[in-house]
């Protein structure tokens, strides 16, 4: 029997994992085969500095300083401004690889590294839910992580970034700290502590949201010593855990030994101090216990106040916006970033679908037993919706928590009804015996039954198995991936400026598009998408804002030689009824200015830049027409909406009866010259910057 069980697991899993993979590289069937969006192009970046110098390539990451393609004229420390986690995964296992006749490049490589992942972290999950609950836990929590949204977006083909790898560190450190909280032996809980901490401490070389479990388990140590379920196996489960992930956090040149003394530590630190004083007490005489437990309380207090008034809440904002979700607002380049803005209950559902409920329901389960480890995952629940609601991204945060708590709730409903029917059915046995009547299922058999039918075959996203008609790919994966591409345009300008610019040149674009003119362009840019000096890209925001005038001591000051610029055209003309084929925009001033940034960015009031219309046209969206009082001074319009290909552009005035149009009148640029339009649809422009004796 127990082999026919682990048979039936393995299975369960291997099917899991491919269907899991399988959903993740589904792009492939369109030939895509580069990297999605901007950050993953900067992880290629260094995994390729580490695989060119072979296996010493990892040490040398470390003593990697100033490059002088990023952030011009300054250029980027790389080893004190990266987590080099991602790139060290890719670069470890292709080196590994490599030897066995791989035949393929680093970039496919690392194209096809987060669905393997991503899968990966589906087999973990049900690693984890079988210690929290059961086997029975761990395949539901699998299936559901396999099909949810907001992890397929960062796990899926190309998407080679922080979350692929962090998340998976995540789920072995809390699979290894639930098994030492668990082991009666200290000395196994040590062992699994230390784990757990190297995972953990992983994560924190990875991704910057360590900070969360890393605080979050801190506090769950916290809270059993104030429940008073102090105990050995806390101690040696925890203190080893937050130890090594503390010193594996600092030795990251990006975290620093100041790490372990920031906002961001007290608590695993307090939790620490706390334990030992916890065991410390045990071994003093009763009496003078509660005076110690006291004065310790009283110390923390001071300490926490002197704290405050001292050296104050050094915080990224980033991280405030999780917790506190009012004070974006303070920072326009914050509030800039989509994925920084707060999560609406249709993109909660769209998501994560049924499992919200089911992981609700696990909840109010597990505070009804409220053993050791429930109370950790009560708390990891309910930390992770909130920080999720107030911050987009770290809804990939929520989705193998509540999957294993979605997970925990199905097992619990699958035994119950069992249980039920089992129990109904001896019932209906000693009937039967006792009247001679045919045995006939109760209602609640039924009921029973059928619920646990429907809660098996319930997909986890509604969308899951419905395709959408223009891509030909599964609505899940379509709403999921939120992936930004290289078009034929923007890979035809990337080529062109590799091979026509002059090496020395420096290339202004707005923050978004830096990566892409740095890494595959291999021409210096002046910001990117790390946003690590506003400052640089408030004066970028102001430049292009200003007439050519003020630009071009903006451009001056930071070397630049050239300029690029992106926008869409669409015809729509046709979509009007005209036969004229009049040409809107968004690009540069779609994503920037109708969404507040540039404008707010530079500190400028948006309405005298932009005003949006549709149109009349219901179907369209509201498409941003620069017909404010200051937009043909803009130094961004007059690149942007350069007559290329005879070009009319449209200001949003159409009368069909008479075919009369009003066109934009936006001045052609002087002090920009346009040296090449992209093909096939001139979507990005690229300027070649005269500053005569301007500036």
């Amino acid at each position: 029997m127990q082999l026919k069980k682990l048979v039936v697991i393995a299975l369960s899993l291997a099917l899991i994992f491919v269907f899991a993979f399988s959903i993740r590289v589904l792009p492939l069937r369109d030939g895509i085969y580069m990297l999605n969006e901007h950050d993953p192009y900067y992880q290629y970046y260094m995994a390729k500095y580490v695989v060119e110098r072979g296996w010493a390539g990892f040490l040398d990451w470390f003593s990697w300083g100033s490059d002088p393609r990023f952030w011009a004229p300054w250029g980027r420390n790389i080893a004190s401004s990266s987590f080099p986690g991602v790139a060290f995964a890719g670069a470890f296992f292709y080196l590994l690889a490599e030897p066995f006749g791989l035949g393929l490049d680093l970039m496919t490589f690392c194209c096809l590294l987060p669905p393997l992942l991503g899968a990966l972290s589906c087999i973990a999950v049900f690693f984890l839910g079988r210690e929290v609950e059961n086997e029975s836990a761990g395949l539901f929590a699998a299936l559901f992580l396999a099909t949810n949204a907001a992890f397929i977006s960062r796990t899926v083909f190309g998407f080679f970034d922080d979350e692929s790898v962090g998340i998976l560190a995540l789920l072995i450190s809390l699979i290894f700290y639930v098994k030492a909280l668990k082991k009666q032996r200290l000395r196994d809980s040590m062992i699994y502590g230390v784990i757990s901490g190297l995972a953990l401490g992983y994560m924190s070389m990875t991704w910057g949201a360590y900070v969360y479990p890393l605080n979050l388990m801190s506090l769950f140590a916290l809270i059993m010593v104030v429940m008073k379920r102090y105990s050995r196996s806390l101690l040696c489960a925890t203190l080893p855990m937050l130890l090594v992930t503390l010193l594996v956090a600092a030795s990251t040149p990006k975290n620093g030994l100041s790490s372990i003394f920031s906002a961001t530590s007290v608590a695993p630190l307090l939790a620490v101090a706390t334990l030992m004083v916890c065991e410390l007490r045990d071994h003093l005489p009763v009496k003078a216990r509660r005076p110690i437990s006291i004065g310790y309380a009283m110390a923390v207090l001071a300490g926490l106040v002197v704290l405050l008034l001292g050296k104050g809440v050094d915080v990224s904002l980033r991280y405030l916006t999780a917790v506190l979700p009012w004070v974006r607002s303070t920072d326009p380049l914050v509030r800039s970033v989509a994925e920084h803005s707060m999560t609406t209950w249709s993109h909660f559902f769209m998501q994560f679908g049924f499992i919200l409920l089911m992981g609700t329901a696990c909840l109010f389960a597990l505070a009804r037993s409220l053993k050791d480890v429930d109370v950790l995952f009560i708390l990891l629940g309910v930390s992770t919706v909130y920080v999720a609601a107030n911050m987009v991204r770290l809804t990939l945060l929520l989705a193998p928590v509540f999957s294993l708590l979605a997970g925990i709730f199905s097992s619990k409903v699958i035994t119950s009804t069992s249980k039920l029917i089992n129990a109904s059915g001896r019932a209906g046995e000693r009937r039967v015996k006792a009247t001679k009547r045919p045995l006939m299922p109760s209602r609640l058999q039924v009921f029973s039954g059928l619920f646990a039918i429907l809660l098996i075959l319930t997909p986890t996203v509604t969308g899951l198995y419905m395709v959408d008609p223009g891509s030909g790919l599964p609505v899940n994966l379509v709403y999921a991936s939120s992936s930004i591409l290289m078009s034929e345009d923007w890979l035809s300008a990337l080529k062109w400026m590799r091979e026509n610019l002059p090496a020395n040149s420096v290339v202004a674009s707005w923050w978004d598009h830096g990566y892409w003119i740095a890494i595959v362009g291999n021409r210096s840019s002046v910001c990117d998408n790390a946003t690590i000096n506003g400052t640089q890209i408030r004066l970028i925001a102001r430049a292009f804002l200003s007439n050519e005038s003020e630009a071009l001591k903006a451009f001056k000051a930071l070397g630049v030689t050239h300029v690029v610029v992106h926008g869409i055209f669409y015809n729509i003309g046709s979509a009007l009824g005209s036969s004229i084929p009049l040409w809107v925009s968004w690009g540069h001033d779609y994503v920037a200015i109708s969404y507040s940034a540039m404008a707010s960015i530079a500190g400028y009031n948006v309405d005298d830049y932009i005003v949006l219309d549709n149109f009349g046209v219901s179907s369209f969206p509201y498409f941003p027409i620069p017909k404010g009082p200051k937009a043909s001074e803009t130094t961004l319009y007059r690149l942007i909406y350069y007559p290329v290909k005879d070009r009319l552009l449209f200001l949003g005035s159409l009368d069909l009866s008479s075919g009369a149009y009003s066109l934009l009148d936006i001045p052609l640029p002087q002090n920009f010259k346009l040296v090449y339009a992209s093909e096939p649809n001139a979507h990005v422009l690229v300027y070649e910057v005269l500053y005569g004796d301007e500036g």
